[in-house]
């Protein structure tokens, strides 16, 4: 494809993942190669490269004859994700500990520090909000895992991050965005026990941060972890 074409590609697929992780496109919505064709007034490559993206990423799943679909997941597959998810960036936080720079306090802090600003557009009626609030835990926690210098695992606990989004919003969404401001505080929370140079307590609250989710979900829908 031509750079004009990936940067195309790259728009559509940030934009329809943002609009899953709002909770404007539902499981129960078709997306078609023709509409987004019309939508963006582009040709069919960069579209349905965006859309096999998705679909490598788990995001959606392709309906022959019909269209894209967001990929239905069950409860316990939610559930399953997330704990692969603490699994995977609690072993690699383990071995960067002792790594990890001022330096790269500072930008742990500075990505934190974000939470708060999207917490002050929210109150001013940021529509995107859900969206954003991911955005910022994925960059934080992409940013943490990235320090243990394995750059293979880093793909696939992106791509994990990315699908817990989309998976959580199915049955989170009302309330994903309520508690934003509690992931910013488990975020602080890890950077000062990291200042403190207190392992141990790193890892409880990055566990917690990661799966606090898992709690929330299985009261709302009065399911068993």
């Amino acid at each position: 494809m031509k750079v004009s074409e990936i940067n195309v590609k790259e728009k559509i697929y940030n934009e329809i993942y943002d609009q899953v992780t709002n909770g404007k496109i539902t499981s129960k919505d078709i997306i078609t190669e023709r509409a987004l064709t019309e939508i963006y007034n582009v040709s069919k490559s960069p579209v349905r490269e965006a859309l096999l993206a998705l679909c490598n990423d788990g995001i959606l799943r392709s309906i022959p004859r019909v269209g894209y679909q967001i990929v239905p997941v069950s409860f316990q597959n939610v559930m399953n994700l997330i704990q692969l998810r603490c699994d995977i960036e609690i072993c690699g936080f383990r071995r960067s500990f002792e790594k990890i720079t001022p330096d790269n306090i500072l930008e742990l802090k500075h990505i934190a520090s974000k939470c708060h600003e999207i917490l002050e557009k929210r109150e001013r009626d940021d529509c995107d909000f859900a969206a954003n609030s991911w955005k910022i835990n994925y960059e934080f926690h992409s940013y943490l895992y990235s320090l243990s210098g394995n750059g293979f695992a880093l793909n696939i606990l992106e791509k994990l991050i990315r699908q817990s989004a989309t998976y959580i919003a199915q049955y989170f969404i009302a309330d994903w965005g309520r508690d934003a401001a509690i992931r910013g505080a488990w975020h602080e929370k890890l950077i000062e026990a990291i200042e403190e140079k207190d392992l141990d307590k790193a890892c409880t609250i990055l566990m917690n941060d990661i799966c606090s989710v898992k709690t929330q979900i299985s009261a709302l829908y009065q399911q068993e972890i």
